[in-house]
């Protein structure tokens, strides 16, 4: 491989990993505060998106925007502090790029007050940088589900079951 073969492979690597920063910067609150657009996301977010967390299955560009939407008028302050990126060494048939991010969420629900978890992102981007897919994986029972009011005493009192069912 000739140095400017290598020089062209490093910029356009900088140019993807550049991008994949700035999607995750669409999930910062501080950073949006008119809504967001697919022509805003256009340039980040494949046009057929598949995005999945313990909430929801979404499609499209379109979907992506409400729920970035939604989310950022739910969840104030809302950050993400990216704790560690993993990029598969190969690409897929495709040419796409594998991603695994951990992370750590912090923002405030008015139903619960400061909300904090952790969690890991399964992420994959075409040779254009745009994602494709964004599976995010956290305990929704434990960081959401629990903390509400009525929610948090049943899956308390099933938790509690199960756990003293082995002890017979």
């Amino acid at each position: 491989m000739d140095a400017n073969t290598e020089t062209e492979q490093n910029q356009q690597q900088d140019r993807l990993h550049q991008q994949l920063r700035q999607y995750f910067d669409l999930f910062q609150g501080a950073h949006h505060s008119k809504p967001v657009t697919p022509a805003d996301i256009a340039h980040l977010v494949h046009g057929n998106i598949v995005f999945k967390d313990p909430f929801q299955r979404i499609n499209g560009q379109e979907a992506v925007c409400q729920l970035l939407n939604h989310f950022h008028s739910s969840v104030k302050d809302a950050r993400f502090l990216i704790e560690a990126v993993f990029e598969h060494p190969q690409h897929d048939q495709l040419h796409n790029r594998h991603y695994l991010v951990k992370w750590r969420f912090s923002g405030h629900l008015d139903t619960i007050g400061l909300w904090e978890f952790p969690g890991v992102s399964e992420i994959e981007q075409d040779e254009e940088g745009r994602i494709t897919h964004h599976t995010d994986f956290w305990d929704a029972g434990e960081h959401f589900y629990e903390k509400l009011p009525f929610f948090g005493r049943v899956i308390g009192w099933i938790k509690a079951k199960v756990a003293n069912a082995g002890k017979n």
